[in-house]
């Protein structure tokens, strides 16, 4: 009898506990907002960078000086044989050897057969581009060149795009197995590539290894190595939380996106919208309208204007709403279960209306870990009864029921809004491990 009355008691305390926990906390049981492992998110802010020497023939002759320093050259095939003969590829300073095929392959020198560790990739053209970003997470390295003055799209006639390839490619790659070497003509060109979106390509191949050339790259290396790591990925994830907002006097004429999905939303369900895509807002559907002035459109979410980000349906990616288009999936969250689904976009309807600047902001202490997670942004929403922002337990506020906030005071704040926020940045619509 006393162990049968100990097991009641056990289940009415835990009965207690799960009360409590749903009290307290908002559960996500969908897999797009599951808390990320620390492997797939592990920082690179402030890894080392490596130097490379591209010996090929297209380049310059490389004083001997420099090749001992490097941690790795290039070589094209028939070169390889000489350069293991040479004195500069033994000893406890000899670089890495790393072979160039004519096929675009990148090749261990030392290895026997020549092991696979990468691409040689010409990303001057959008198409180069492409090819590389292809490649992604199937391989170790992509050494990426930028053309050469006056030719290729991406030169506009005269000094190549770098950076905008290069942040895609470094952006692509992080939080992913694969690395990003950039050839590098110009000393001007380091710095940008060695702190492009914080983190920097992981090495610099030198195809014009002048003083000043390998001075910068020498320079940028050490900066890196002594430059402070990221916040731990814990205080950096991505996770949905319940937080406040409350209404400025900013209001102004926007070209609003009325989101139209080909499916029916519940009163409870919307989407993730926001200026910034690190602190997002749920915005309801319009299926609650009830009022007798116009009809209820269940499958519309009135998501704000078109610089706005929304959710989408991988429930990571953040893209503009202008660039959302018929058949494009979004992220649509239940603020009373707590469920997520994807539902396609039927249609994307712009038109001129008043909006007003709504500011948000987050709890500065995640309640589940203790980790610090807080986070202010804002959006802009219609003025209009059917615009209504989440609340946990389902429930909805209007954006014309709240109170205007008076000289940063917050009164009339909204408390318990359904707020995602991620610590990561964002680029291109995706998030990489930066600010």
């Amino acid at each position: 009898a006393l162990c049968k009355n100990l097991f009641h008691l056990s289940i009415w305390m835990l009965s207690i506990l799960q009360f409590s926990s749903d009290a307290f906390h908002l559960r996500t049981n969908d897999a797009a907002f599951r808390r990320p492992s620390l492997a797939r998110h592990t920082s690179k802010l402030g890894a080392a960078m490596e130097l490379w020497l591209d010996l090929r023939p297209s380049g310059p002759s490389t004083p001997d000086g420099n090749v001992g320093a490097a941690d790795a050259v290039v070589l094209c095939p028939d070169q390889l044989d000489d350069f293991l003969s040479s004195p500069e590829a033994s000893g406890a300073t000899a670089p890495r050897v790393l072979v160039a095929g004519d096929d675009g392959t990148l090749r261990d020198g030392r290895a026997l057969g020549g092991r696979p560790l990468g691409a040689c990739v010409d990303v001057s053209e959008p198409s180069g581009q492409d090819a590389a970003l292809s490649l992604v997470g199937s391989t170790d390295w992509i050494l990426a060149s930028f053309g050469t003055d006056g030719g290729g799209a991406g030169t506009d006639g005269g000094v190549p795009w770098t950076m905008i390839p290069a942040e895609n490619l470094i952006g692509a790659c992080s939080g992913t197995s694969t690395s990003v070497a950039a050839s590098v003509e110009r000393a001007e060109d380091v710095p940008g590539l060695a702190h492009a979106l914080q983190l920097g390509v992981a090495a610099l191949c030198l195809r014009s290894p002048s003083g000043s050339t390998w001075d910068a790259a020498v320079s940028a290396r050490d900066e890196r190595s002594s430059a402070p790591g990221a916040h731990p990925p814990s205080e950096r994830r991505a996770g949905i939380v319940s937080g406040s907002c409350a209404r400025t006097r900013t209001t102004v004429v926007a070209d609003r996106v009325c989101l139209d999905f080909v499916r029916t939303l519940s009163s409870s369900e919307g989407v993730f919208v926001g200026s910034s895509a690190k602190v997002l807002v749920l915005v309801l559907s319009e299926a609650a309208s009830g009022s007798g002035y116009v009809p209820s459109r269940p499958f519309r979410v009135n998501a704000g204007p078109v610089h706005s980000y929304v959710l989408m349906g991988d429930g990571e990616t953040a893209r503009y709403l202008a660039e959302v288009v018929p058949g494009d999936e979004i992220y649509v969250y239940d603020s009373g279960t707590g469920q997520g689904r994807v539902v396609a976009v039927g249609r994307a309807k712009v038109e001129p209306r008043p909006c007003c600047m709504v500011h948000l902001e987050s709890p500065t202490e995640d309640r589940e870990t203790g980790g610090k997670v807080g986070a202010e942004g804002q959006v802009f929403l219609q003025l209009a009864e059917t615009v209504r922002i989440g609340r946990v337990g389902g429930e909805g506020c209007r954006v014309t029921d709240m109170e205007v906030l008076q000289d940063d005071k917050m009164t009339g704040t909204v408390l318990d809004v359904i707020l995602r926020i991620s610590g990561l940045g964002t680029h291109v619509g995706k998030t990489y491990d930066g600010e």
